[in-house]
C-alpha cells in the first residue's frame, strides 16, 4: 500500500503489485478534496473493495479534459503494455469547472465506471446531461468517443485554442494549454437532443467522424429544428503549415426568418422557405472561420417571404439584399417598396467566393412590387460592395405604382385592367439601373440608365 497526500488537494491510497519484474498500480483510490485518511475513509470505502483499477472520487475546483490520454493506456488491452500508467476503473466526481478544447462547463457531476476496455460516464449538470462512452480501441489513434446528451450548452472560447507558430502548447499566464490537432482527435459519434451554442438555440445535433492520418474527416453533420435542417460532410486537414477546413453543406429552409433569428439575426426576414447549398473552405480549424481565406460556391433558391425593416447595424449583409439603403440615395420614391420591408416571391442565384469576396452574375429577387437583378461583388472582409442593380417596378395589385409611368388616373385604371388581362406587359416597360459601391453601412448609389428593359442586354429578363 502506498499513500500520498498533498494538502487539501488530494489523498491517494494505492496498492502496488509486481508484473514481470515491474511495479504497477493494481487498485486504489484518489480522493480529491480530502483532508487526510480519516476525512476520506467514509467517502471512498466502497471503492477500495474493487478488485482492480483506481477510482477517482471527491470534489475538484477545476479539471481539464485535455492531457489525460495516458490514464487509459494502462487498462487491460491498452496501448501501453508496460503497466506504467494508472488503470482508471471509474470516477465519482463533483467538478466546479471543467475546461479544455475551448470549452468551460460549470457545476458538473461525473459518475463513471469501466465498460469492457473502455469507460462509460453519466454526466449531469446545468450545462449538459447524458451519457458518454470511451473505447480505446478500433482506430489507429485515439480510440472512439460516443455520446448521447439530452442537452448541451456549448460556449466556445477560441482564444484558448490558438497557439504560437511551431509550438504545441499555448501559454496563458503560467498555464500551458494543449492545442487541438485533427489527427489527435478520436473517432466520434455524438448526438445532442437540445443544443444551445453561444446563447443560440440550435436544436438537435448529430456529428459522426473519424481520424484519417493527420486529418479528421466529418462523415456526417445533421442539425434539425422546426425551422429547417442542415446536412453536411467535410474534412479538417492537419498538414503542417497547410491546415484547412473543407465543408459541403445543404440547408433545407422551412422558415428563413426563424432560422436567422436562431443564428443571432432576429427581425430581419419574415417567412421564406427554400434551399441553400454551400461548398466552402478556409485556412485553420473549423472554429477559426476566416473571411480572408474563405473560398467556395453558394446556390440559393427560396420561396415567398419578406425583408423586415432592420435597425442600423443589424444584418449588414442582409441589408444589401433587402435594398433598404436605396430610397435615401435615389430620387425615385421606392419607400413603399423597399424601406418598410420588401416582400418577395422568390430569391435565387449562384455565387463564387474567392478569398472572402463573393461574386455573382445572376442574383434575382422577384416580388409583387418589383423585380430586382444584381451582379457584381461583395467584400466580406472590408464590408464593401461593387454591384450593378436593376429595379423593374411591377404593377402587381398596387395602383400607386402607376405613378412611375406618369399617366393620369383614368388612363392608369384602364392600363391596370389591360395589364392584368394581357399578362402584365407594363411590368417590362421601364427599368431603373444603379451602381452600388462603398461600404455596407453607407453605400454610394449612382443611377446609370433608364431604358426599356428589352434594350438592356446586361441582365437577363
Amino acid at each position: 500500500m502506498v499513500t500520498a497526500q498533498l494538502g487539501k488537494l488530494f489523498n491517494a491510497n494505492l496498492v502496488i503489485g509486481d508484473e514481470n519484474g515491474v511495479s504497477v498500480v493494481k487498485r486504489g483510490t484518489i480522493d480529491f478534496g480530502g483532508e487526510g485518511e480519516q476525512a476520506g475513509t467514509s467517502r471512498v470505502q466502497k471503492y477500495r473493495r474493487a478488485k482492480d483499477g483506481v477510482w477517482l472520487v471527491g470534489n475538484l475546483p477545476e479539471l481539464s479534459m485535455q492531457g489525460w490520454g495516458g490514464l487509459t493506456s494502462g487498462w487491460p488491452g491498452g496501448a501501453d503494455k508496460t503497466g506504467s500508467d494508472i488503470p482508471i476503473a471509474g470516477a465519482n466526481l463533483d467538478i466546479e469547472r471543467l475546461t479544455g478544447f475551448g470549452q468551460n462547463i460549470d457545476a458538473l457531476h461525473i459518475d463513471a465506471a469501466r465498460r469492457g476496455d473502455g469507460l462509460a460516464a453519466q454526466l449531469s449538470g446545468s450545462a449538459l446531461n447524458g451519457e458518454m462512452v470511451w473505447q480505446p480501441h478500433g482506430y489507429e489513434k485515439g480510440g472512439k468517443l460516443s455520446a448521447h446528451l439530452l442537452n448541451l450548452q456549448w460556449q466556445l472560447d477560441s482564444k484558448q485554442l490558438k497557439a504560437q507558430p511551431d509550438d504545441s502548447s499555448l501559454m496563458t499566464g503560467s498555464k500551458a494549454v494543449e492545442v487541438l490537432r485533427p489527427g489527435d482527435l478520436p473517432a466520434i459519434e455524438f448526438s445532442v437532443d437540445d443544443l444551445k451554442l453561444s446563447d443560440k438555440q440550435i436544436g438537435r445535433f448529430e456529428l459522426v467522424g473519424y481520424p484519417e492520418k493527420s486529418d479528421w474527416r466529418m462523415r456526417r453533420l445533421h442539425i434539425t429544428n422546426p425551422d429547417g435542417s442542415l446536412l453536411g460532410d467535410g474534412v479538417w486537414i492537419g498538414t503542417p503549415g497547410k491546415e484547412q477546413t473543407q465543408v459541403n453543406l445543404l440547408l433545407d429552409i422551412s422558415d428563413a426568418g426563424k432560422i436567422l433569428a436562431r443564428s443571432g439575426y432576429p427581425n430581419t426576414v419574415k417567412s421564406g422557405s427554400g434551399k441553400l447549398a454551400a461548398n466552402l473552405s478556409w485556412a485553420g480549424r473549423p472554429d477559426e472561420f476566416d473571411y480572408a481565406t474563405l473560398n467556395g460556391t453558394l446556390k440559393l433558391d427560396t420561396g415567398k417571404g419578406r425583408f423586415v425593416k432592420m435597425e442600423p447595424g443589424i444584418g449588414k449583409l442582409l441589408s444589401i439584399l433587402s435594398l433598404q439603403a436605396l430610397p435615401k440615395h435615389i430620387t425615385l420614391d421606392f419607400n413603399d417598396v423597399f424601406s418598410e420591408g420588401f416582400q418577395f416571391d422568390n430569391i435565387n442565384g449562384n455565387a463564387a467566393i474567392k478569398d472572402g469576396v463573393i461574386d455573382t452574375q445572376d442574383f434575382h429577387i422577384d416580388g409583387s412590387s418589383a423585380k430586382v437583378t444584381m451582379k457584381g461583388s461583395v467584400d466580406l472582409i472590408h464590408e464593401t460592395q461593387d454591384l450593378r442593380v436593376r429595379v423593374l417596378p411591377t404593377i402587381g395589385d398596387s395602383v400607386s405604382l402607376i405613378g412611375v409611368f406618369a399617366i393620369s388616373p383614368a388612363v392608369g385604371i384602364g392600363s391596370l385592367i389591360a395589364n392584368k388581362l394581357l399578362g402584365n406587359p407594363l411590368d417590362k416597360l421601364v427599368s431603373f439601373e444603379y451602381n452600388v459601391s462603398g461600404t455596407w453601412a453607407d453605400p454610394n448609389v449612382v443611377k446609370i440608365v433608364r431604358a426599356p428593359a428589352k434594350q438592356n442586354n446586361n441582365f437577363s429578363e
